[in-house]
């Protein structure tokens, strides 16, 4: 994609619209502090409906104007954010009245099973390996319908009923995702939980939540929203959820699982907080009649999840950790704790830093520094508004400056790997950076 080329304009756009979510403000929020059409793109703009939609109205705009100011026209895709915003609003009461119609189907379609187990799964970070290992265990038993990668939205789950739900289906695991306020209680209303797992609180998604008191409010909506007389299973090793649930909790049964004590459950997931993970599998499953036998089965049948600490062979005695998808302060200590087990090999750290950590950005990163320094032989970093908070808790800590590498972003990182790497290494490549943050 070249710079000077206009219609990338357009298109970049609408890419940075959808990473916003079509939230208009934060949308030209992130276009004015934006830099020009990146060559490499982290991810590819997703054609649904509603952008094609949103493409066509913005686009006409352009080649309407371009009849007054033809001259002009090609500089009109330079600006190209403002009818593209226009077309937001343009279109919000015609997305609104069809969200509402296809969650209004939705719950129909769901009624028609009244025994339909629903769990539901929420919190800062790990929904999805909670998620994955729920599904797992209870398969063992049932025919277990779950939310498909990182759907996590009210739409998103109404989508996943209507087209996946029939009557084979004896349990729908749900993750939910939160931004505000509002969001988890929005999707309780399409699914009513009757068992629900909340697996930490922290400052992710601070940025949008304001305030990590909005954000334990939020997740709680779980507890508050969920069948009352059913199993909310809690993450004992967070203070969040430690401090704060018996304000929320009202007649559920209670369950709260600890990665801290014993456990006789083994599955292929990497890391401390695996054994926390399948105690909160293992409470669901039986609570809902599995025996122990059939909890163990399910236990040793999961495996590491695709860019959530998993490990890959490389060649020459390489091995890298891919956790490009654990992008919370919990993780990155959890990916940081399991390069320190690596005896006798180099540790390289490769990492763009955390995003939506608002007022805490310097806190969390220079933190991430300090448990680096005692860890990493090298570190990677790629320069951000977030990294050179890392680079200051390295060597506020002791670690040599010149052990730090830096690139201008992750594509450059990953083109020079055969310059960072050396035989025998373990890599950890931490988070990902998207495209709307700087």
């Amino acid at each position: 994609m070249e710079k000077i080329n206009p219609f990338a304009y357009f298109y970049y756009h609408l890419y940075l619209l959808q990473l916003e979510e079509y939230d208009v403000r934060r949308f030209l929020r992130t276009v004015w502090t934006a830099s020009l059409p990146q060559k490499v793109l982290r991810k590819k703009l997703v054609w649904t409906q509603k952008m094609m939609l949103i493409a066509t109205l913005s686009g006409g705009m352009i080649m309407g104007l371009s009849f007054a100011l033809s001259p002009l026209f090609l500089l009109l895709f330079f600006i190209s954010y403002l009818p593209i915003s226009l077309a937001v609003i343009i279109i919000k009461p015609l997305d609104t009245y069809m969200k509402h119609a296809l969650i209004k189907r939705a719950k129909l379609h769901l009624a028609q099973f009244p025994l339909l187990e629903v769990v539901g799964i929420a919190g800062s970070y790990g929904k999805t390996t909670m998620k994955e290992a729920v599904a797992t265990i209870l398969s063992q038993k049932y025919s277990v319908l779950k939310t498909p990668e990182n759907i996590n939205t009210p739409l998103g789950i109404a989508s996943l009923i209507l087209k996946r739900l029939d009557s084979s289906i004896e349990v729908l695991v749900v993750e939910m995702g939160e931004y505000t306020q509002g969001d988890i209680q929005d999707i309780c209303t399409v699914v009513k939980p009757q068992t629900a797992i909340i697996t930490g609180i922290n400052e992710a998604h601070l940025e949008r939540m304001g305030s990590i008191e909005n954000t334990t409010a939020a997740i709680f909506e779980l507890a508050q929203h969920m069948n009352q007389k059913g199993l909310l299973v809690l993450n004992e090793d967070n203070v969040l959820i430690r401090d704060n649930y018996k304000t929320f909790v009202t007649t559920q049964k209670i369950a709260l699982v600890s990665s801290k004590k014993e456990s006789n459950l083994e599955s292929g997931l990497l890391g401390r907080y695996a054994k926390g993970v399948l105690e909160a599998g293992a409470a669901v499953g039986r609570y809902l009649g599995l025996t122990e036998e059939q909890i163990q089965k399910g236990a040793r049948a999961i495996g590491p999840l695709p860019h959530r600490l998993q490990p890959i062979e490389g060649t020459q005695g390489v091995l890298v950790i891919d956790d490009s998808y654990n992008g919370n302060s919990e993780g990155v200590a959890e990916a940081i704790y399991l390069l320190s087990t690596y005896k006798n090999r180099r540790k390289v750290y490769i990492t763009p830093g955390l995003v939506e950590t608002g007022e805490k950005n310097e806190e969390v990163h220079k933190k991430i520094g300090k448990h680096l320094a005692q860890v990493a032989d090298r570190v990677v970093l790629i320069k951000n508004s977030a990294t050179p908070f890392i680079a200051q808790g390295l060597m506020e800590n002791g670690f040599d400056k010149n052990h730090i590498q830096w690139y201008k972003s992750a594509h450059e990182a990953h083109a020079a790997m055969g310059d960072i790497v050396e035989p025998n290494d373990v890599v950890l490549f931490q988070n990902d950076w998207p495209d709307n943050y700087k």
